[in-house]
């Protein structure tokens, strides 16, 4: 039933509350792509994803790279992981050229037990990569990206504010670090894709 998967992986689901997933699950239409415009457009634990599968055994979309068996045929094809990446986006563009190559999957019944990672705080070099790559991978994949960009700033914005602090996220807007943040921004949009953080030390 899988032999023209590229990629067959594991659910990740949180090692203490393994009903939940650590890295949650988009909404799919019937392209197999993300929803955008939609209030309901991530599946946070099982319970969510059972309503959406039909009583399938696999979801067709995959958190790389915790348990991931992938096509030794589909990487001589599409190459290895893109360095230029560095911290951050790399799966997300390994996913998407896995896909050119075959279907990409989740079993349900294969589960890879992760720490949570919801309460870590970012780095300054993981804020500037988060809205870089977030921003170049937003127009190289999807629909909509300039609105999927602004939701990306947004998005870092809260996380930032609850992981870091309210003082450290103004000291990215408005302080000494504003350069990771602002030039994270501007290089998404121009997609400069490549290593480059260590300008700012």
């Amino acid at each position: 039933k899988f032999n023209k998967a590229s990629c067959i992986s594991s659910i990740v689901v949180d090692e203490k509350k393994k009903n939940n997933f650590v890295f949650p699950y988009p909404v799919l239409n019937k392209y197999r792509e993300p929803i955008f415009l939609s209030i309901k457009r991530k599946l946070y634990n099982f319970d969510d994803l059972k309503k959406k599968i039909n009583n399938e055994i696999y979801y067709p979309y995959v958190q790389l790279f915790n348990g991931a068996l992938i096509s030794k045929k589909a990487i001589s094809q599409i190459g290895n992981i893109n360095k230029n990446y560095f911290i951050f986006g790399e799966e997300v563009d390994f996913f998407w050229r896995l896909r050119k190559k075959g279907d990409v999957i989740s079993l349900l019944n294969s589960i890879h037990y992760h720490p949570n990672v919801s309460n870590r705080q970012y780095t300054d070099e993981k804020i500037y990569y988060y809205l870089k790559n977030s921003i170049i991978n937003n127009y190289k994949y999807f629909k909509y990206p300039f609105l999927r960009s602004i939701c990306s700033i947004l998005i870092l914005v809260i996380r930032v504010s609850k992981r870091n602090s309210i003082n450290k996220l103004f000291g990215y807007i408005f302080g000494k670090k504003r350069f990771f943040f602002y030039k994270g921004i501007i290089r998404g949009f121009s997609k400069k894709l490549e290593i480059d953080h260590n300008e700012f030390n």
